[in-house]
């Protein structure tokens, strides 16, 4: 199996692009060698993972999506052409065409290459995956060509081609109103039928939204229909005339700052209940807290990176870097190495109203985050608290992915809180074992409820109609659609 950063059975490497290995694995497999650590329970052929767009060390067997395998019995001959070059979406750092047993049809493969090496220079190697390990390896012949060497033959079967897409993989506080935009190419004589460009957005499917323009060889798309402070997961497929199709997943968030009230993680309370409304990025760099007052950190002999007078360990970021940190030319941080027990407190002011609470974090177990509201002195110790809600959050495989959680109840159903004015919020880890890392919290104003009828009755032939929410009672006489409403007085 692939491990150490990029390094199989068969290794590419170049000096400024990393590593990309490829390995025939069988169930029993180990990354380390170790027996009975890690197995793979997989046989077929393994690769580097999809771990976004930038090399890493986060490529092995079992740290990315999960899919860059082929199932296939690894002992049996088998003849694989491998095409690699760099990904024209730029979601990966590679796309990989993989053809199998004289398929002239690819199997393609979005990968993230690592950064093992074993030389400074570009290679190919040949080997075992790891030092520890034993293992044997049937080989045939093997040979390589410089550059994107199709089969002869598959040029023509080659699926579209999509590139520049926007927004990129996992883009956090992404401006509504740029859209989805992609262009998408094909090769040879096939050609690219506007029917044959899906979008799938939360669920629903949106392809009417996109507007498709170009040449049967060359195409763009862009959808202008998004919402403002939205979570959005879906995918955009384009097939070609033989209905070849690539897909490309969308995971990001529509989020504007200037409309809610934006929690850095690191930047909880300082000097016993001190705090700032709005501040820069890094703008609490160096600020020291009071233990028991603005935080509890249960590990004295370790202290933070951005406030390094704390034990609370705050480290340099691994999330998606957002565009106010990249402009300012700041570092983001997070928080990790996160116990049971441990809390931090954030105060801020708050416009009066209804909020959502969502929770930007990753972990590598199931977490019951709690949002407490403190009602006593927060420049004080012993502070009385009343709950608020829980994140749920699911695992996200790694520390180094994150995702949202949204505040809920104690049934799991998502909820709102009401704030007012100067308000401490405390974040508590009850059960966290430093599988869990918090990146920030953003409070955004909860979505007016809709108009709700709350009860209907009928006495003495009169009709009693009850609604909250605003909203105006309107009739009509016939169901036909042809009839106007008329408003109730």
């Amino acid at each position: 199996m692939t491990s150490d950063g990029g390094k199989g059975n068969f290794v590419v490497r170049q000096s400024l692009g990393g590593a990309i290995a490829f390995s025939l694995t069988q169930t029993n497999d180990t990354t380390g060698g170790a027996t009975n650590v890690n197995r793979a329970n997989f046989a077929g052929l393994t690769m580097n993972e999809f771990n976004g767009n930038q090399v890493n060390a986060n490529v092995n067997f079992g740290q990315g999506t999960g899919t860059n395998v082929i199932a296939l019995d690894p002992t049996q001959w088998h003849e694989f052409w491998i095409v690699l070059r760099k990904d024209p979406a730029n979601i990966g750092t590679h796309q990989g065409f993989i053809y199998l047993d004289g398929s002239l049809t690819p199997l393609v493969f979005r990968i993230t290459a690592g950064d093992g090496n074993d030389y400074p220079q570009s290679y190919i190697a040949f080997g075992g995956t790891a030092t520890p390990q034993n293992w044997a390896l049937d080989v045939d012949f093997f040979g390589y060509k410089i550059g994107a060497e199709f089969p002869p033959g598959a040029f023509d079967k080659i699926p579209p081609d999509i590139t520049a897409l926007s927004p990129g993989d996992n883009v956090t506080f992404y401006p509504p109103g740029n859209g989805i935009s992609l262009s998408v190419t094909t090769q040879g004589t096939n050609s690219l039928p506007p029917s044959g460009f899906k979008l799938t957005l939360n669920g629903a499917d949106v392809s009417g939204g996109l507007n498709v323009t170009g040449t049967p060889q060359s195409r763009t798309a862009t959808y202008t229909n998004l919402a403002t402070n939205t979570i959005y997961k879906g995918e955009i497929m384009v097939s070609d005339q033989a209905g070849r199709s690539s897909t490309n997943k969308l995971l990001f968030d529509t989020f504007v700052e200037s409309t809610g009230v934006l929690i850095e993680a690191e930047d909880y309370n300082f000097n016993s209940g001190q705090f700032a409304d709005n501040p820069a990025p890094a703008g609490y760099f160096g600020f020291a807290a009071t233990p028991l007052v603005d935080y509890f950190d249960k590990t004295d002999t370790t202290f933070g990176t951005y406030r390094d007078a704390d034990e609370v360990d705050t480290q340099s970021g691994t999330d998606t870097v957002r565009a106010k940190y990249s402009d300012a030319g700041a570092t983001e941080y997070d928080v990790g190495l996160v116990e049971a027990g441990e809390w931090l407190n954030y105060t801020r002011t708050y416009p009066a109203g209804n909020y959502n609470v969502f929770l930007r974090a990753s972990a590598t177990a199931p977490q019951q985050l709690l949002l407490d509201r403190v009602t006593g002195d927060r420049t004080q110790p012993n502070q009385t608290t009343t709950s608020l809600g829980t994140f749920s959050i699911t695992p996200t495989g790694r520390l180094n992915v994150y995702g949202y959680t949204q505040l809920n109840d104690a049934s799991g159903n998502p909820l709102s809180v009401n704030l007012s004015g100067v308000q401490t919020l405390r974040l508590t880890a009850p059960n966290a074992n430093i599988d869990v890392q918090e990146n920030f919290f953003f409070v955004v104003p909860a979505p007016a409820a809709p108009p709700r009828i709350t009860s209907a009755t009928i006495s003495n032939g009169m009709i009693t109609i009850l609604w909250a929410n605003g909203g105006t009672l309107q009739s009509k006489t016939s169901l036909d659609p042809q009839i106007t409403w008329t408003d109730l007085e």
